[in-house]
């Protein structure tokens, strides 16, 4: 099954009775300042509500949101750590639809509806039960879970109902991952707005090669913060229930297909042999870098128009992208970095159809890479 089958399976999966089908958000939106858009939920609820726990209504979305995490490139595409499976600029899906219950007693229901779905998915993509791995928290002290981050000593007890919803539903109990950290404990503070807390199983996939993969992510979040001088002081019983359900796109494509690299999916490889037919100094590492700065690019301007529109801080990211993209053209010796730019956009349109508005930005990205190398690469 190739990328654009499994996003469309995923997009027409049999959502949840209350979801609502929504467009994606932009890259840049008010969910997080200084970053561009890190996650599935955060600016469709903050535009809902207007901030993360004072809720009126039911609300379920689906879409397919785009996700650009400047740490994974940072941290794991420019040192080449685990260049294999992250990518600069993903795909970010929902299975079932995600949301709030303002009822919470719904939540169970709900959960358990999450788990048979993902299982009768990978069951449909040919991925057996003894290769499907789920994290599950163990139970901790806040303060402990946190590794100090919040100081307050409330207990959080393990998660026995999705462990037991797991294991119901077919995964093998020895392939259950007990954690007591973050990972599995969501305590989220988002630039000061803070949302409510709970857990969170994450699903591996082990691949051929005996690798755990992560493909997607379980939240089920039912504590409330508590504040006091803007700071976290301790939790209490939240009065309704947040359900999340969410896959990364090409970390499940990389699955199926038995891809040893991430970058393999077919709305990016042929990104990657355009490289490899004009480099005379071809190398991997090199072109995978140069390539998901293109696509991070040609993505934000896409959303925003023009990189003038974007504040100080993402300016500097945006830049650093930019300057990724020239270091490693150069690495790959490729003399001609306009025309093979040109080359790439026009690409990069044309194999991510369900995304047109990057064919109307194409010049738009071409005129700002260029006058970014002629003002900072002027040698």
């Amino acid at each position: 099954m190739n990328f654009y089958e499994l996003r469309n399976k995923i997009d027409n999966h049999k959502k949840f009775s209350l979801v609502k089908k929504m467009e994606k958000s932009p890259v840049v939106n008010n969910a997080y300042p200084g970053q561009f858009n890190l996650s599935f939920t955060e600016s469709k609820w903050l535009d809902k509500f207007g901030n993360y726990l004072d809720i009126n209504k039911d609300f379920f979305f689906s879409t397919i949101q785009p996700v650009i995490r400047y740490n994974d490139f940072k941290n794991q595409i420019l040192t080449n750590k685990t260049i294999h499976k992250h990518l600069a600029l993903f795909d970010m899906a929902d299975l079932i639809g995600a949301g709030v219950f303002v009822d919470k007693k719904l939540g169970n229901d709900f959960t358990k509806l999450e788990i048979h779905e993902f299982i009768k998915f990978f069951s449909e993509l040919g991925i057996s039960l003894d290769r499907i791995y789920v994290s599950n928290f163990a139970g901790a002290k806040v303060s402990e879970a946190t590794k100090g981050k919040y100081i307050f000593d409330k207990f959080i007890p393990p998660f026995e109902f999705g462990k037991n919803q797991w294991i119901e539903n077919g995964v093998p109990s020895e392939n259950i991952i007990q954690d007591k950290s973050r990972d599995t404990f969501l305590a989220l503070n988002i630039y000061g707005r803070p949302t409510p807390w709970g857990y969170r199983n994450e699903i591996y996939i082990k691949s051929s090669n005996g690798e755990l993969v992560d493909v997607a992510t379980l939240e089920y979040l039912i504590w409330h913060p508590i504040l006091k001088d803007a700071e976290i002081i301790d939790l209490s019983d939240y009065e309704h229930f947040v359900g999340l359900n969410v896959i990364g796109v090409e970390r499940l494509c990389m699955i199926v297909n038995d891809f040893q690299n991430i970058s393999q999916c077919e709305h990016i490889y042929p990104l990657l042999l355009a490289l490899e037919k004009v480099s005379p100094n071809y190398n991997y590492s090199s072109a995978v870098t140069a390539v998901e700065s293109v696509r991070v690019l040609h993505r934000i301007i896409a959303d925003i128009g023009k990189s003038n529109n974007l504040s100080k801080t993402r300016r500097e990211k945006f830049n650093d992208y930019l300057e990724a993209l020239h270091i490693h053209l150069n690495i790959l010796n490729i003399s001609d970095k306009m025309g093979v730019l040109e080359k790439l956009l026009e690409l990069n349109a044309k194999i991510n159809p369900h995304y047109p508005e990057l064919q109307n930005s194409s010049n738009n990205t071409e005129k700002t890479v260029e006058t970014y190398f002629e003002v900072k690469f002027k040698n």
